[in-house]
């Protein structure tokens, strides 16, 4: 994995490419952290087009989609009760779906497992944007409609809106 990319994408930003170029937005919790986003887009400008590569390969891992994404979810969409759906294989066809991408930003496998267990339990559902810090569950009504939004954190980075104590 690109360092900086890496760096950038903890702290709170999403990278892209758009015609060639990088475009980044800052998506993290409160305001960005000007100091060290200073330091990183320098380096970042100085390993450009090492960065366009790692993206473009980030982009044909998740077939050409951006790194903001949403599932199409036909699966998840249902607009009849009586038909019976097995939860844990739509979350699982889900979650199969972003694995390249979830790995490729820092997610382990067995984060991924855990994520699919956590997800059947809110079918009928979409996963939305995709950081290392968090993927988000967009949950939806039985015909499609949006009711609201999850977010399973990745516990195994730095999350600086959570305060960790310390075990004695």
């Amino acid at each position: 994995m690109m360092q900086v990319v890496y760096d950038l994408q903890e702290i709170g930003y999403t990278l892209a490419l758009n015609n060639g170029a990088i475009k980044y937005q800052f998506t993290g919790i409160g305001e960005p952290d000007i100091s060290k986003s200073a330091v990183l887009f320098a380096e970042l400008k100085k390993e450009k087009q090492a960065a366009i590569e790692y993206l473009q390969r980030a982009e044909e891992l998740t077939h050409a989609r951006p790194l903001r994404l949403e599932d199409n979810c036909k699966k998840a969409q249902y607009t009849s009760r009586e038909k019976k759906v097995d939860n844990k294989a739509v979350a699982i066809e889900l979650v199969a779906g972003i694995t390249e991408q979830a790995l490729l930003l820092g997610w382990t496998a067995g984060q991924l497992e855990d994520f699919a267990k956590t997800l059947s339990t809110f079918i009928p559902c979409r996963i939305g944007m995709i950081t290392l810090q968090a993927i988000e569950i967009q949950l939806l009504w039985e015909d499609g409609r949006p009711r609201g939004c999850l977010h399973q954190y990745n516990h195994e980075v730095d999350l600086p809106w959570l305060k960790r104590q310390k075990k004695n």
